[in-house]
């Protein structure tokens, strides 16, 4: 066990600690509706929004009042998009959550002053943060995964399983990660005649909220190069390589975004073919949305960009180290057709079992020569 993984441990102690001193009596008046809480990563909002479509059919929330208690980080682009699928949402910030005992204490109050009568989390592998919420809310009703101790102490997770009223038993398979999500909404009685496809058209509507330099870049080839671990970043040499290929097969310039982790790399980058490339180090995910929805081609690091690229059909490859393989990667064809992920070579998924593991394959080894076969494959599809 590492120093900082110690540190954290610590820190969730003493948090619950804190919480500790707070009682959370069950609801007497219960007329808030429902609660959705999904507090995890961008890309996991992605792949989760084809469930999120579904929940309005689900018989016993027909006409209530859907709240969804959402990562803050991206509030924006669920309300550009989703605003149909829930009636408030709730920011979290997980940084603050964490470090601010005063902020903390009045998110949950908040979700214990709306009164819900069923409160759930359909997120596959749950932590403190989505569990704290979901004690909060006290709803007689409370829904979420029996999941593996993967985010959370085993002795933590026995704790808040107790605060559920039901528990969610996910299928031995180890599925991919949409057919996860779906598993929760066919818990709570969503048919499979109402489930959405995962693909969708991008709504034009937003593109034409774009702010004019932005304007001009539809329709360009896109490499995001951001990703939340430094492990699934592939290096910016590899990445240079790949922004002179596509420039050349498109006749335009690549653009070069992935957000703040990824403003060194794409510095590179510029460095090496500024002749080729446009850095577009910040713009808000709305605007990312619709850069990528247009994009002729996209090669990602295994992060929102993959998972944008695949949503709305675009050619798509995915640079991954192996990491959640099976999980959140490769795509099923009946998902994504057009989405191609290339590994390191020594990544062998009969190896170990990668759905779980936290142990990355180094990204760096991907070959560049694999990442060009990939594109055109993805390319060569209609």
């Amino acid at each position: 066990m590492n120093a900082s993984h110690m540190r954290e441990l610590k820190q969730v102690a003493a948090l619950l600690q804190a919480d500790a001193r707070i009682v959370w009596p069950k609801q007497r008046v219960e007329d808030g509706g429902v609660l959705i809480v999904r507090v995890d990563a961008i890309g996991d909002y992605m792949l989760f929004r084809h469930a999120l479509k579904a929940l309005r059919s689900v018989p016993d929330f027909a006409g209530e009042r859907l709240v969804l208690c959402g990562n803050a980080v991206w509030q924006e682009l669920a309300e550009a998009l989703d605003k149909e699928c829930f009636d408030d949402f709730i920011p979290v910030s997980r940084d603050a959550f964490m470090r601010n005992i005063r902020y903390r204490h009045g998110l949950l109050q908040e979700l214990h002053a709306q009164h819900f009568h069923c409160a759930m989390q359909p997120t596959f592998s749950r932590d403190y943060i989505g569990d704290s919420c979901i004690m909060a809310a006290a709803a007689s009703r409370a829904v979420g995964f029996d999941c593996p101790p993967q985010n959370i102490q085993p002795h933590l997770l026995a704790f808040f399983n107790r605060r559920y009223t039901e528990l969610v038993p996910p299928s031995k398979s180890f599925p991919f990660e949409t057919e996860r999500n779906w598993e929760f909404l066919a818990y709570l009685g969503a048919s499979y005649a109402d489930r959405p496809s995962y693909q969708e058209t991008f709504p034009e509507r937003l593109c034409i909220c774009l702010a004019k330099p932005l304007r001009r870049f539809l329709g360009s080839p896109v490499l995001f190069m951001g990703a939340s671990s430094p492990s699934k970043r592939w290096p910016a040499a590899c990445f240079a390589q790949v922004a002179r290929r596509v420039a050349n097969m498109f006749g335009k310039k690549v653009l070069l975004t992935g957000g703040a982790d990824a403003a060194k790399a794409i510095t590179v980058v510029q460095g090496l073919c500024g002749d080729v490339s446009v850095p577009l180090v910040e713009t808000s995910l709305v605007e990312l949305a619709a850069l990528l929805a247009h994009a002729p081609l996209v090669v990602s690091n295994d992060s929102v960009g993959a998972h944008m690229g695949a949503t709305w059909d675009v050619p798509t490859v995915i640079v991954a180290n192996g990491q959640h393989r099976g999980r959140f990667h490769p795509y099923p064809a009946e998902v994504a057709p057009r989405v191609r992920t290339v590994y390191p070579p020594t990544c062998a998924i009969s190896a170990r079992n990668l759905y779980y593991a936290d142990a990355p394959y180094p990204i760096e080894d991907v070959p560049v020569a694999a990442v060009f076969e990939a594109m055109e494959t993805v390319l060569a599809m209609v």
